[in-house]
């Protein structure tokens, strides 16, 4: 039986306009709007830690290797070895939508991997910082260790020193709050921040048993989007919470072992 010409000139039209939706449905990966950082590599040959990238690049990264990208909008590429091809893979972690791109955050994000290379090279304090910063064990945390600007949540902010061999008595005071007593018991390494000094901005003045130190307090904001790391990682070094970065930067990386 033939078809009528009507009928199917109607299916031929249906058609089209299926195809048309597909195609302006289909997602976009992320990897194929810009450029992306290299953030970390572990035994991945000739790709370093800070390499900036296009999405058509080639890269060969040995058995056993993997690298760990940030892409323009903010999400992360994980790739692992045996592998050559280009970086243009699965996002492992971003937005659900496309975001505004985040290029100039991507050049700061390499400046920070730079810097702490170069400073790895010196001693001093650059060496210690580097102690820290591999010995915290969360990002979020306050560390208590020395002076300096800190980044953290909004709620169950606590504070970090890097050995709880000795008890201690600590004190607080910022321009709206004070505490003072608070007990840190040996073998502790970790202690609640009160929530009256959980405040944007706010300058913490602390003594630690006998010693002092100040604290500039970032609480994240409420529109920042913990589902794109580029974008938390750009925060972190605006407010010049380098340290935390690189805490955050190997929490990213280790879940590519």
């Amino acid at each position: 039986m033939t078809a009528h010409p009507i009928g199917k000139r109607i299916s031929i039209v249906f058609s089209l306009l299926f195809c048309l939706i597909v195609f302006v449905s289909a997602p976009v990966t992320e990897a194929e709007q810009g450029q992306l950082v290299v953030i970390a590599a572990t035994n991945a040959g000739k790709v370093v830690p800070g390499s900036m990238l296009q999405p058509g690049d080639i890269v060969n990264i040995p058995a056993g290797g993997w690298i760990t990208l940030i892409t323009e909008t903010g999400g992360m590429i994980q790739l692992g070895g045996p592998y050559s091809g280009p970086v243009q893979r699965k996002v492992v972690r971003g937005p659900k939508q496309d975001p505004k791109g985040l290029t100039g955050t991507l050049t700061k994000i390499a400046g920070l991997i730079a810097g702490a290379k170069t400073q790895s090279t010196v001693l001093g304090a650059s060496r210690q910082a580097e102690a820290l910063a591999a010995a915290q064990p969360d990002p979020w945390l306050m560390a208590v260790d020395s002076s300096g600007e800190r980044c953290v949540r909004r709620q169950g902010v606590q504070m970090w020193r890097k050995s709880g061999a000795r008890p201690a008595v600590v004190s607080l005071r910022s321009q709206k709050a004070k505490a003072a007593g608070l007990k840190w018991p040996a073998g502790v390494q970790r202690l609640q921040l009160p929530p009256k000094f959980i405040e944007d901005g706010t300058l913490i003045v602390m003594k630690i048993g006998q010693e002092p130190r100040r604290i500039n307090l970032h609480v994240i904001p409420q529109g920042l989007d913990l589902e794109r790391p580029g974008a938390v990682l750009g925060w972190m070094i605006d407010r010049k919470c380098s340290r935390q970065a690189q805490v955050y930067i190997r929490r990213l990386h280790a879940r590519a072992n």
